[in-house]
Parts: structure tokens; sequence; C-alpha cells
């Protein structure tokens, strides 16, 4: 018996037999045209499959070539639907076809690829990425991964891609993607595809060459899924919240006595996730050794603590004045940042914080 299938080619579409002793028939087929059209056109014609599968044929190992005959001989069986049977299905007898041999030939490529030979798994690529294979049979890149790692540190998503064809699997490679904390302030993420960290990540240049010829590119890593970090209060109405004073830097002074260049306040809607938040900030902190800023649980300040704000505000435009008139002998008073007029650091104990404090 011989398998007659077509495919589409240079001129059109194009009867391909291989008989039954292995030997390819192309009949009308002549390479020697498409070599002429890449000459003529300086290289912008591409050759058609038929030109790689004419070309390559006799370089495919002889294992091969007696592979597709042995199971060209073979009966294949398959289930189809039948709605004329209880269980939908029966069996039949089909013969060999296209399909079936570019399985085999996923095999040979398996094969050039295994022995760095690029023109063999390219020319075989070719053929296999032009023949017409159902969904099962078709090339794609398997991905499976794991992630590792803590928030502070950084979680990293290890990744293994392989190229299957049919049930082939015809080379695989590692990719890493790391997903970093840097924004301590609200815990912005970016994430970063460690490609020079991994050995022998991303596919090869071989592979690169085998998965264009077959129509195909590799996928990026995937990210590793967003941090469950906490979240501000979006309406900032919140009565807790983290306050962050960016210092000054002085090696001569402690940290705790340096100067404030800066405050923010990030606000939370509960207590707990303030402190979840400062507690995770000050890791950050203390994992990359910037220590640019002091990091406090604060609330808002009560009715009555406001008011005693509004008389100390009022104390100290006063002194302003004084120190307008009388500059001499007068110390003068700087207005601090409304966020302290504002915010005041959270007792541990409830009991401690102010009766009129509103939650």
């Amino acid at each position: 018996m011989s398998l007659t299938f077509k495919m589409k080619c240079a001129n059109g579409e194009q009867e391909i037999i291989i008989d039954d002793d292995g030997v390819l028939e192309m009949p009308g087929y002549d390479p020697q045209y498409e070599e002429a059209m890449v000459e003529f056109s300086n290289g912008k014609y591409e050759k058609s499959v038929c030109y790689y599968l004419y070309r390559s044929w006799e370089e495919i190992p002889k294992e091969f070539h007696d592979e597709i005959v042995q199971e060209m001989g073979k009966p294949r069986y398959e289930y189809v639907r039948d709605r004329g049977r209880m269980w939908g299905e029966r069996e039949v007898v089909r013969k060999f076809n296209d399909e079936d041999l570019a399985c085999i030939l996923a095999e040979a490529l398996q094969y050039y690829v295994k022995e760095e030979d690029e023109s063999g798994a390219v020319a075989l690529a070719k053929v296999i990425g032009g023949m017409n294979l159902n969904l099962n049979e078709q090339p794609d890149i398997e991905i499976s991964g794991h992630e590792v790692g803590e928030w502070y540190q950084g979680v990293l998503r290890y990744e293994t891609h392989a190229l299957n064809v049919c049930d082939v699997k015809i080379a695989e490679w590692q990719r890493m993607s790391e997903r970093r904390i840097y924004g301590i302030l609200c815990f912005d993420t970016d994430v970063q595809d460690l490609k020079d960290d991994v050995e022998d990540s991303y596919p090869s240049d071989l592979i690169v060459a085998v998965l264009d010829a077959l129509g195909m590119k590799d996928s990026d890593p995937s990210p590793p899924e967003e941090f469950s970090t906490p979240k501000p209060d979006e309406t900032k109405k919140g009565a807790y919240g983290v306050m962050y004073e960016e210092l000054i830097y002085d090696r001569d002074k402690e940290l705790e006595d340096r100067d404030v260049q800066s405050v923010e306040v990030v606000i939370y809607d509960n207590e707990r996730t303030a402190k979840e938040a400062a507690e995770l900030s000050e890791s950050l902190m203390h994992e990359t050794g910037d220590h640019t800023y002091r990091i406090t649980v604060v609330r808002r300040m009560s009715p009555s603590e406001r008011e005693e704000q509004k008389l100390l505000a009022a104390e100290r435009k006063a002194l302003r004045k004084q120190y307008r008139l009388f500059k001499r002998g007068v110390e003068k008073v700087p207005e601090p940042d409304k966020l302290y007029t504002q915010w005041t650091e959270l007792e541990e104990d409830e009991d401690d914080r102010p009766g009129d404090f509103e939650d």
C-alpha cells in the first residue's frame, strides 16, 4: 500500500505519494524551480513546504523511513460518534494518513534537535508546520511552573516550557520571573523577566529557529500572582493610618534624632490593616537596609485634640507676630506640617485613647 495526500506548495496543491518501500514521489514537482525563484528574487521568495520535504526526505535516518513503512501497513482504530448506539460511539478502522506521518516526522525532528543539526531540524519543522494537522497533533508549547518566596523578599516563578508535536517532546527550556514590592508606602510591585539569572533559560538559537519554522514563538513567563498586601482606604476617610517621615541623612545622628524632610500618611479603614501595613514596611526596609523613613501607626485626632491644636496654632501665630516685632530675644516658631495637627501616634491600649475618639 502507499500513502497519498496533498499539500499547498509553490505551484498550488501538490500530490505527495509515499510508496510502501519508503520512496517519496511528488509528480510534476521540480525543486530547481523554487531554487531559481529564490535566486531571481534576491532571497525574497520563500521556499515551500514541498521543497523542504523533498530535500530532507533522503536525509531522514533510515530508521524513520522503516517506521513510516511499518506504520503504513497497520490498521488504525478510532472512535466516531454514532447516534444509533447506546454509548454514542463506535469503533472504525482507518488508513494511515498525513497526520500519522507528521507524528513520525516529529520523532525525526526530535532526533535532529538532540543531534544539534539545525539545517535538518529547520527543514523538518517547516514540513510539519505546513501540514494540516488537527488540534491534538498540532505543535504547542506546554507550560508548567511554581512560585516560591515571601512578599518582602520577592516571589519567584519558575517555569518549564516544552515544545511538543503530537506526543513527542521536541525540547524544553526554563524561564523565570520575579514580582517584588518596590514601594514601601502603598506596596506597588513590578515584575521582571530574569533572563540572565537562569542557566539555559530561554530557548536556544536552534530551538528559536525550529519555532520560527513551525510558525511559533515562545511566550513570556507568566508573572507571579499579585500580592494580597494591605490596601489603603480609597475614600481617605478612615480613622487609622501609617505615618512615613522621610529623614534627612546625617551620619552623626542616630535614626530617631534625624530631622524630617517630608511626611506622608497612608490612610486605612481599620486598626488591624494599618498595623499590618506598618509591619510590612518595616520588613521591607530591613530587607533592603534602606532606613529612609521613620514609620509610625497613627490615628486621627479626636474633636477635643483638634480643639487643642487650634489653640496651639493661635499661640504659634502670636509668637511669630512677636518675632516680627521684636526679633532679638524672641525665638522664631515654625508652623508644623498639617499632618502633625491631624494625626497622632496610636496608643496600644484602647483605654489610653480619648473618650471622644471617633473610630
